[in-house]
């Protein structure tokens, strides 16, 4: 093959993953007597794998498969009893939870309470110093009227007629 990045031979090899790779300086002819090499090494290795177990291959397999089973079955008890300890644990702090939500929840109700309570009263009082603002307006004006009406010369007169 001809490489045209440096006008050089070479081969390009495709991996099992897909993934290509530049080879320089082979060329076709050693290319595919590469090919044909590995064509031969996994046909060889294929011939020679086994097609079956041997009795004690699978006697070692189930050996190993028991050894696994006692054991586990063994652990069994001791993780069911975590498993219980966590649930347990779990719900004690849902319901620890769940009470201080109650609490803080009464608390908050409480507190809103004693605050409408203090914006009614401060309302009333409001409306109270409203009511005497107004009382006590009416009366500067009344007053107002009254000192205007008074001056020396009308003093005098009532002073003398008792109008």
């Amino acid at each position: 093959m001809h490489n045209a990045h440096n006008n050089s031979v070479g081969a390009q090899l495709v991996l099992s993953n897909g993934r290509r790779i530049d080879v320089q300086g082979i060329g076709e002819t050693k290319a595919i007597a590469l090919d044909a090499w590995r064509r031969q090494l996994v046909a060889a290795a294929e011939a020679g794998q086994p097609t079956a177990l041997t009795a004690q291959e699978r006697h070692s397999i189930d050996q190993g498969i028991e050894v696994r089973r006692t054991r586990l079955t063994a652990e069994l008890p001791s993780v069911d009893a975590a498993a219980e300890a966590s649930r347990t644990k779990a719900q004690k702090e849902l319901e620890d939870g769940q009470a201080r939500l109650t609490r803080e929840n009464t608390l908050a109700g409480e507190q809103a309470r004693r605050q409408r309570q203090e914006f009614s009263r401060r309302a009333v009082t409001l409306q109270q110093d409203s009511a005497r603002h107004a009382a006590l307006s009416s009366a500067v004006e009344t007053a107002e009227a009254h000192r205007r009406r008074l001056s020396l010369t009308r003093y005098l007169r009532f002073l003398y007629t008792g109008r």
